[in-house]
């Protein structure tokens, strides 16, 4: 388990042809039961990117740039978050080579998940 573990909300999506990767994220205390709190902050962070995605349409139309995988929550160490997250992104930004993307993450990375909605369930995660 990562020391300093942060967990973050990264949406992929394109803009008048334009790459975008709106990130956000919060430090996670260790103990309890880890996989329900990540639950719990998780579909917070993934509300305040989906609601920055949302504002941003007021500057055009947007869509996902990688299907059922634009939408990703990932538990990474503050130093890998301040080290390897801003190389990945800038790489996707100009590059966008969404399945490189998810490998690095998946290497960094203690656990990343896609997120989906399910009407019922409501948001989902799918660990990759």
């Amino acid at each position: 388990m990562a020391e300093f573990p942060y967990l973050v909300a990264i949406a992929l999506v394109e803009q008048n042809g334009e790459r975008l990767m709106p990130i956000g994220g919060k430090s996670i205390k260790g103990g309890g039961e880890i996989d329900k709190e990540y639950q719990k902050e998780g579909q917070k962070l993934v509300s305040d990117i989906l609601l920055r995605v949302i504002a941003k349409t007021d500057a055009g139309h947007i869509k996902r740039a990688h299907l059922d995988k634009s939408i990703l929550l990932t538990v990474i160490d503050m130093e890998l978050l301040q080290s390897k997250l801003p190389g990945i992104k800038s790489s996707w930004l100009r590059f966008g080579d969404s399945n490189a993307l998810l490998k690095d993450l998946c290497e960094i990375c203690e656990r990343v998940w896609k997120v989906n909605y399910d009407h019922p369930k409501g948001i989902c995660l799918e660990r990759i």
